[in-house]
């Protein structure tokens, strides 16, 4: 008698795989091409799938890839454990998913030490594990958010130790980090400030204080645990990167603070588009259009640019110019700082842009990203490289080789300060472009220089892009 039969039927599976009205060979397709986008080289077949039905289960972050297709072919979020395809007891099957946001922090922080798990929630993402779009979901402080019941302390007796300091240590907090992700890159200090959500924070959130206090604390939680979330997307931990904005999103509904929920929205919009999950962008770029109304200007004219570039990835022309024209409206009611304003100014051309990349107008895009260089400080090199790499692309979209290879020599002194595996692998495929031109000697050149600057082994590209 073969191993094989001695183990239990996968009907989990079976059943799914009758739901999707998909064949054996169907779902193997999509695994393979969910494994080709994250950089990895699988050849499933319907024996395999097959042999999984008969209990054989496959390694991480395989189940993962075949829960996100599942979840995608059904519409709605299949995981792992529904798949049958890994014991609940097994090390990083369990994704993180508690309803209350700051048990999460913790359980967000565990997964990331375990290295299996943390190995698949950078391969895969969850279809449907993005914010949700409703406000209404958490409607006050005392509400409830999309999983159930948030858990917090009762506030009715004598504020405790927890006061307006700590609030101003998580501002200053979220400065130093905002600094070093500017500085160096998403890959620097990612672990310390989960560490930091998870041991202080959220310890401080369930202790006695006054509720004000209390609502700004949890406001400034929000801010923070965003930043993490933008940081762990640079660095490719793109499935983590999903929850903590989730989170943060949770956060922001239950301190009642509708514009950090709207500037979650916006940048849950930009990490799904990115991710080439355009009609996702959209739909939370709709969200947060019904909540503008109680920002600020400064939120306005960054959301507004955020949807407006999401827009035009659905080639929504109108709702994208829309947006674009809102935003700069508010731009000019914009108050703060020269700093502040200067850096509001830079980027809403960087959005622009990004607007006319997905509108097919390379000349145009790269118009605008040369008025946006001037513009961004000398220490904000991820920016920097950001908008010099963009120029690059639409260089070389426009046929302009000895252009693009100058454009590209100017980005690698910034580039090379930076850690950060996203902004790696789009550079590796600019290379990959610049290469295939042959041995021209400005291609020659830049590659001499760039020589040594990316990691040895390939960095896998962004998933799902399309």
């Amino acid at each position: 008698m073969g191993r094989a039969d001695h183990r239990t039927p996968n009907d989990r599976l079976r059943e799914l795989i009758r739901e999707s009205d998909w064949t054996y060979e169907a779902l193997a397709r999509a695994v393979n091409t969910l494994g080709a986008s994250s950089g990895l080289r699988l050849r499933y077949d319907r024996t395999a799938i097959a042999q999984w039905i008969r209990g054989v289960r496959p390694r991480p972050p395989v189940p993962e890839l075949a829960a996100e297709a599942l979840s995608r072919k059904l519409g709605r979020t299949v995981t792992v454990t529904d798949t049958g395809l890994a014991p609940a007891g097994m090390p990083g099957a369990t994704l993180p998913g508690s309803p209350d946001p700051l048990v999460r922090l913790g359980e967000l922080r565990e997964a990331y030490l375990d290295p299996v798990l943390r190995e698949s929630m950078r391969r895969s993402l969850l279809a449907g594990d993005w914010p949700s779009p409703d406000w209404a979901d958490d409607g006050s402080a005392g509400g409830t958010g999309p999983g159930g019941p948030m858990q917090r302390p009762s506030t009715g007796g004598p504020p405790g130790r927890i006061g307006m300091g700590e609030v101003d240590a998580l501002e200053a907090t979220s400065r130093f980090y905002n600094e070093v992700w500017d500085a160096f890159g998403g890959g620097h200090g990612t672990s310390a400030l989960a560490a930091c959500l998870a041991d202080d924070v959220a310890v401080w959130l369930r202790s006695p204080m006054a509720d004000g206090v209390r609502t700004a604390l949890m406001s400034r939680a929000a801010e923070l645990t965003l930043r993490l979330a933008l940081m762990y997307f640079e660095d490719g931990h793109y499935g983590f990167a999903q929850r903590y904005l989730d989170t943060a999103a949770q956060l922001a509904r239950d301190a009642g603070d509708r514009t950090m929920y709207v500037t979650v929205l916006a940048r849950a919009a930009t990490a799904a588009r990115d991710l080439g999950q355009y009609r996702k962008a959209a739909h939370l770029a709709d969200a947060g259009q019904a909540l503008l109304t109680a920002c600020d200007a400064d939120t306005v004219s960054f959301a507004q640019g955020e949807f407006a570039i999401a827009y035009a990835a659905v080639d929504d022309v109108r709702a994208a110019q829309r947006c674009l024209d809102s935003a700069e409206q508010n731009l000019s009611r914009c108050t703060g700082s020269s700093a502040i304003a200067e850096a509001q100014l830079y980027t809403s051309h960087w959005q622009r842009a990004g607007v006319l990349v997905f509108q097919n107008r390379p000349a145009d895009v790269v118009l605008a990203l040369r008025t946006t260089l001037p513009r961004v400080p000398q220490e904000d090199r991820r920016f920097r490289v950001a908008v010099v790499a963009g120029t690059a692309n639409a260089q070389l979209r426009l046929g302009l080789l000895d252009e693009a290879c100058a454009t590209l020599q100017q980005l690698l002194p910034d580039f090379s300060r930076l850690r950060s595996a996203d902004m790696a692998g789009f550079l590796g495929e600019l290379l990959r472009k610049v290469g295939a031109f042959g041995r021209a000697r400005p291609v020659a050149d830049l590659l001499q220089q760039a020589h040594g600057l990316l990691p040895q082994s390939p960095v896998p590209a962004r998933p799902y892009v399309h």
